[in-house]
């Protein structure tokens, strides 16, 4: 989830469907040793290829004037896009502080150094700086090396971090072959961090389910505060099916209110994998779940959405998603954050082959606006 209060205000996306595709800004990062606030400056560079300009009416949502291709081929063959940045930052979210915004990932070993939730920073969306690692030390309940999908909030007591980590000694019991992933928070005064996490626990670790998994927070019209989560369903250890869960957070965002609520399945999306959720309300109020189906490492990963009546449901599967198509190998991990001026997607797709053939996961940030000739039918 990556929709928050963020400089005082909830960012809004200006449509009900959300996914991505073109007009995509590349990012190619210079990597340091790890830091505060010590950005080293990257170059990156953008091209300008002449497009339609015409007035969409993108799904539950207002019309709104932007340059969008005619059809997916005219698109694609016009302008090759979306283009990967050759930026490695899978799992990505996106979250602003006034006019800077601040990119995380799944952790990386990159230049000799190994970062738990690397951040860059940008005040253009075209020139990316390595900020360097926003959670250097993990809870003393999680083992390093496995720090997956972060989600950020923005709270009025400072920043809040949600990650994914293995449960430190779980792998060395024989009936967890994989280990336990489960949920952690951290907080700093500052978006780049550095992010602490003074428990000795994970925040949400449902053992009878596997685990949990790919935190996303999310701040509603009312201004109450939600994770959303995958139940870790599909861990060698557990037979319980995947789930996605919503609940209620503290003001402060650290600690669960109330009882979780089941949103999504993933039977009844037809695949054995749901995960990387989302909770993104439209300009029109309408709340839409956005997640990532099928498995991570090749090309039947894709994205999907739901559309809820309410932070905790019920939600209705949408008989549209983003797959494999085009340029686009294995999109997900998406992100929705509004600059003010527009809306913004980011993600993650499949570069140079999938996981099984030497490909690398690369970020594409590009607008929401462009998003729809990648749309296809379930």
């Amino acid at each position: 989830m990556k929709v928050l209060y963020a400089a005082g205000m909830m960012r809004w996306i200006g449509a009900g469907f959300l996914l991505f595709a073109v007009g995509c800004t590349t990012l190619e990062a210079t990597v340091v040793s790890p830091a505060t606030q010590a950005p080293t400056t990257t170059v990156s560079t953008t091209t300008s290829i002449p497009t339609t300009t015409t007035t969409t009416v993108l799904p539950e949502g207002p019309p709104t004037t932007s340059t969008v291709p005619t059809t997916t081929s005219e698109q694609t063959e016009r302008t090759g896009r979306p283009k990967p940045t050759g930026f490695g930052a899978p799992d990505p979210e996106m979250v602003m502080k006034e006019d800077q915004a601040f990119l995380y990932a799944t952790n990386v070993l990159m230049n000799n150094g190994f970062f738990n939730v690397p951040v860059w920073s940008s005040s253009d969306l075209t020139q990316w700086e390595f900020v360097g690692d926003a959670l250097p030390t993990l809870g003393v309940w999680a083992e390093i090396g496995y720090t997956w999908a972060p989600g950020v909030l923005e709270t009025d007591t400072g920043w809040v971090l949600y990650y994914t980590a293995r449960v430190a000694g779980t792998t060395e019991k024989s009936a967890l072959p994989a280990g336990e992933q489960c949920i952690g928070v951290a907080v700093a005064d500052d978006p780049w961090g550095p992010f602490v996490d003074e428990r000795d626990k994970p925040l949400v670790c449902q053992h009878e389910l596997g685990g949990s998994i790919d935190p996303s927070p999310f701040v509603d019209a009312g201004g109450t505060s939600w994770l959303v989560w995958k139940s870790d369903g599909n861990a060698p250890h557990a037979s319980t099916g995947v789930q996605l869960f919503v609940q209620e957070l503290s003001l402060d965002g650290t600690a669960l209110v109330g009882a979780s609520v089941v949103v999504l399945d993933a039977v009844t999306v037809g695949e054995e994998i749901i995960e990387n959720p989302e909770i993104v309300r439209a300009a029109n109020g309408s709340l839409w779940l956005v997640f990532s189906a099928g498995w991570w490492a090749d090309d039947t990963y894709r994205v999907g959405l739901a559309r809820c009546e309410s932070p905790v449901g019920p939600c209705e599967l949408s008989d549209r998603q983003v797959g494999t198509v085009g340029p686009l190998v294995g999109p997900g991990g998406v992100s929705v954050v509004d600059t003010g001026e527009e809306s913004l997607v980011v993600f993650h797709t499949w570069v140079g082959g999938t996981a099984e053939t030497g490909g690398t996961r690369q970020t594409v940030v590009t607008t929401l606006d462009e998003v729809w000739a990648y749309t296809q039918p379930n």
